[in-house]
């Protein structure tokens, strides 16, 4: 959530701003009027958290926590993490990333190198064949802006947008180009890790120089930021600034972990009913959903009670998951972590501080 404050700090100038968190999981979104403090914007349930998500069926669409209702009962209508296609071409791997984690898409190359999702039959829409990365997309931005028009009853499209550090040129314009298809403006963008970095310096850095690390565990990507920041007062006006001097990256996020709990599951439905529910991509999508709750609860306690009740063929699964056990299937994972931390200290010529403590909360 504090990517979002810094995202408003920047365009103050307007009547207000909307601000995006643009996550691949999750879209978190704060609404500031000029000179008034920033509000967070809640989606129709009232969550804090929104689903990056789009729901096709029925001649209808649904989005965002509306939209992931549906993704155990028709997975392959309910398009999610789409701004990771954004501004790929055929030579990304894109849709072998996809299919490792059990989304059942059917990808099309378009005449722009780009990727579109083929829209199968049963989704309400039978002369629509495919949608693009960038129609997707600006669908869900449409989605955030006319949450926020009838919550504060504002018709402005100006926003600015947080995206991760790995986004190339090309990435960060197919964004540009979603938004103008649905009259969006994006007045500017900012690095995930630098907008954490400037609104721990506008709300909570003390006075005098800090060097710090700031490291961001998205969905899909951990990212890190070494910054220098000054707080000082120079003739009674308070100073601040904000240097980033390196950045580092790693393709390994939240959504690995819970991969690794919907593997541990699926493992021991195989080896106690000699079948693979990986075959069927609507469980794949419920042990998606469930696999996130158990990772959550494994962010507080030590153990949690895994119960699948009917969950292929048929079958029940219920057995006890430990965290020692999870950790010790994480432990890849958590080297592939703690590597740009590495390379980036090395980089600044500092050794790596030894990391202490478990897995904490992880999107």
């Amino acid at each position: 959530m504090h990517n979002l404050f810094a995202l408003l700090l920047i365009s103050l100038s307007f009547g207000y701003i909307i601000g995006i968190d643009f996550g691949s999981q999750f879209i978190k979104v704060a609404y500031q009027p000029f000179n008034q403090p920033p509000t967070i914007v809640l989606d129709p349930s009232g969550k804090r958290k929104i689903e990056n998500s789009v729901f096709f069926g029925e001649d209808m669409r649904a989005f965002g926590n509306n939209a992931e209702g549906s993704i155990v009962l028709k997975p392959e209508h309910v398009f999610t993490e789409m701004n990771e296609i954004l501004g790929q071409g055929a030579e990304s791997g894109v849709p072998a990333s996809y299919q490792q984690r059990g989304f059942p898409y059917e990808f099309v190359l378009t005449d722009r190198n780009t990727w579109a999702m083929r829209l199968l039959p049963g989704s309400g829409f039978p002369d629509i064949t495919e949608v693009t990365a960038e129609e997707l997309n600006g669908m869900v931005l449409d989605y955030i802006v006319s949450v926020v028009a009838k919550e504060y009853g504002e018709t402005g499209r100006d926003v600015v947008i947080s995206v991760p550090s790995t986004f190339t040129q090309h990435q960060r314009q197919a964004l540009v180009d979603a938004a103008k298809l649905v009259n969006i403006n994006v007045l500017a963008m900012i690095d995930q890790t630098t907008a954490s970095a400037v609104t721990y310096a506008m709300t909570r850095a003390p006075d005098g120089f800090k060097r710090l690390l700031f490291m961001d565990i998205g969905g899909r990507y951990t990212e890190v930021n070494a910054v220098d920041i000054e707080t000082k007062k120079e003739d009674g006006i308070l100073k601040r600034s904000v240097v980033v001097l390196g950045k580092e990256s790693v393709d390994v996020g939240g959504d690995d972990f819970t991969a690794v709990i919907s593997a541990i599951i699926a493992d021991h439905y195989e080896r106690q009913y000699r079948e693979d529910p990986r075959r069927d991509p609507k469980t794949m999508a419920r042990l998606r959903q469930s696999s996130r709750k158990y990772k959550e609860v494994l962010s507080a306690n030590r153990e949690v009670i895994i119960s699948e009740p009917n969950l292929y063929q048929g079958h029940d699964v219920l057995f006890t998951l430990t965290r020692e056990e999870f950790e010790e299937e994480c432990v890849t994972l958590v080297d592939k972590l703690v590597h740009p931390i590495e390379s980036l200290l090395e980089k600044m010529n500092r050794p790596l501080v030894r990391l202490r403590g478990g897995f904490h909360e992880i999107e």
